[in-house]
């Protein structure tokens, strides 16, 4: 059950580009007044970028769809998750400037710190957490994520 419904989650993330690029056109049109969270909003999107083609290239050749050895498949998905680290480390910074807006703030912070190991884990060959950590993680870091926008529909 863990296996397929993470490769559903990888494949419903496939049109992930399609939100970044509408990401990308805000920050570019409608950049933060402050210079540092325009360059962190602008190094994640780049960051981003790169993890999501990494990640689609992975996820369609493990599916047959494009042609990957099993070595450039392992390393996409190990570089995918060294891009996603990259914008979770920026969040960070990006959360210490914005620090005033105190319940987004948690909400990211506590998102952040529950992915934060989730990406070492895929950045390495041999990850460093088992499967029911990596759940629980997942579960904590979508929880806060779904308790806000439920919060928000009421």
């Amino acid at each position: 059950l863990a296996r397929l419904i993470s490769d559903h989650r990888i494949f419903t993330r496939l049109w992930g580009l399609l939100g970044i690029y509408a990401w990308a056109k805000s920050v570019v049109y409608s950049p933060p007044q402050d210079t540092v969270l325009h360059f962190i909003a602008a190094a994640q999107v780049t960051a981003n970028i790169c993890f999501q083609f990494l990640e689609n290239r992975a996820y369609l050749a493990q599916h047959g769809v494009v042609s990957r050895t099993p070595l450039q498949v392992g390393k996409d998905w190990m570089y995918s998750s060294r891009f996603w680290a990259a914008h979770v480390a920026l969040d960070f910074v990006r959360l210490a400037r914005r620090s005033a807006e105190v319940a987004a703030w948690w909400r990211s912070l506590v998102a952040d710190v529950c992915y934060a190991p989730m990406t070492i884990h895929w950045s390495r060959a041999t990850g460093i957490l088992s499967p029911i950590q990596v759940g629980l993680l997942g579960t904590v870091a979508s929880g806060v994520g779904l308790r806000d926008l439920w919060a928000k529909s009421a």
